[in-house]
């Protein structure tokens, strides 16, 4: 381990940091004082050979960190890099590239499972071996002591270990896309945390005079906040009131989330009704009829093109026992039962493909399912029954939203809002061409297809 903390160290280090092929990359922060962000104390870089602990209280975060952070070639590993790269992109305008998070590799390897997924759990689940976390919560503001410098160091170099082990797990399970895209998601929300979404201040400002005019009228805003007994219609106009004004304070961030706690579906944690009305050149996609193109991605020899690529096929029973399929909608599959056999004339390969992902469940690994659920086969039990079963797919509706809102953010937009269960994104800074761009790349990516456009509108 070497300690940075002179110009002349800071230099000394620099070959041996920017030639590596993958660094595990922790912070050390301290003065929070009620507010988002600490300030960073030190910032810890792990090479296979060496640890670099920078202590920002003596020299200023080198520039050549910044352009590794911003790499594509050069592998960040974190555990749990939202924390770390937001206060990084807060502080020092820092941005990054090709980042890998050992939380989020956890969560996908044990989707399904009850695991913690703090530091200590998943280097004894993965390696075996104790991290002592005692100093975790200690002064970081104040003479660092050696048993502080030892901490901050182990805690960087396990990081190497646990990426080359959980990244042979991954590829040998087939689940490299979907940590490439958590991570990529994760990058988003850092940024989105630390780079907040100011709307149209004289639009807040005319709602906040709005409801205390007609809404508060005589009682001061004080009183109405201080008050528990207040009618419902007053009690939602009090509670809009507060979000306007921490919204004009702080701004909104868009936290773009797969809740594992419901197995995987993607989400945003704090879509807010009503926001939209509050910026300015914002756009609205919604997508229909997903499931289909999403099937088709897994069972490529069923003639899905031909039918999905009219519109009207969406009338047909043939769709209904797709999207039910798609949907594990057993109530739908019961009412379609009598012209199951028909159906599988007109559209050949989907029971091949249904055979092909029961081997699936022989292996205990986390599966997805067309929607996006992600489950882990260990506590999943599928029962044959006459027609058709629920399947496991590689392509999910997920994946493909995910996609977009990467592809959107690389392309200079800004997603304000996902509301993954209605389908509907959100787009700010963005024209309808950039956005066509980003739903056709998505689509061929996850799905392996361009999307006809009666799957997408602007609304």
């Amino acid at each position: 381990m070497i300690l940075v903390d002179t110009l002349f160290k800071v230099e000394k280090v620099k070959e041996k940091i920017v030639i590596s092929k993958a660094l595990g990359v922790d912070i050390e922060t301290y003065d929070y004082k009620g507010k988002d962000f600490g300030k960073i104390r030190l910032v810890q870089v792990a090479t296979s050979d060496n640890v670099y602990v920078f202590d920002l209280m003596k020299i200023p975060l080198p520039d050549y960190l910044k352009e590794v952070f911003r790499s594509r070639e050069i592998t960040k590993v974190f555990h749990y890099g939202f924390f770390d790269m937001s206060h990084l992109i807060k502080e020092y305008e820092c941005e990054f590239n090709n980042t890998f998070c050992t939380l989020n590799a956890t969560k996908v390897l044990t989707c399904g499972l009850n695991v913690k997924y703090s530091l200590k759990n998943v280097a004894k689940m993965f390696l075996g071996e104790e991290v002592d976390k005692t100093e975790q919560t200690s002064d970081w503001g104040g003479e660092l002591t050696e048993s502080q410098i030892a901490y901050a160091s182990k805690d960087a170099s396990i990081l190497l270990k646990l990426y080359s082990v959980q990244l042979d797990y991954i590829e040998r399970k087939g689940l490299k896309k979907i940590v490439s895209l958590e991570n990529a998601i994760q990058r988003i929300d850092a940024k989105n945390f630390a780079n907040r979404f100011f709307p149209d201040r004289e639009r807040i400002d005319e709602e906040l005079k709005d409801i205390e005019e007609n809404y508060f009228r005589r009682l001061t805003v004080d009183k109405i906040i201080s008050s528990k007994r207040l009618s419902k219609p007053l009690r939602e106009k009090k509670d809009r009131y507060l979000f306007l004004k921490d919204l004009k304070e702080n701004g909104f961030y868009p936290e773009f989330r797969t809740n594992w706690k419901t197995n995987g579906f993607f989400l945003q944690k704090n879509y807010t009704e009503g926001l939209k009305d509050l910026f300015n050149n914002l756009k609205t996609v919604k997508f229909h009829n997903l499931v289909l193109p999403a099937i088709h991605a897994n069972a490529r020899d069923f003639k899905s093109v031909e039918l999905y690529s009219d519109s009207n096929f969406f009338n047909t029973r043939e769709f209904l026992l797709l999207r039910a399929i798609g949907l594990r909608d057993a109530d739908l599959m019961a009412e379609y039962a009598h012209i199951v056999n028909d159906f599988k004339e007109k559209i050949p390969g989907i029971i091949r493909w249904h055979k092909r992902m029961f081997s699936l469940l022989a292996e205990r690994k986390p599966v997805r399912i067309a929607s996006g659920k992600i489950i882990h086969t260990k506590n999943y039990l599928m029962e044959k029954k006459e027609g058709f079963i629920s399947f496991l797919v590689e392509a999910t509706i997920s994946d493909f939203l995910k996609g977009f809102v990467v592809l959107i953010e690389r392309s200079g937009g800004r997603v304000l809002q996902v509301d993954s269960r209605k389908k509907v994104v959100e787009v700010l800074n963005c024209n309808n061409e950039t956005i066509e761009n980003a739903i056709q790349q998505s689509a061929k990516l996850f799905l392996k297809e361009y999307l006809p456009s009666h799957f997408y509108e602007f609304t």
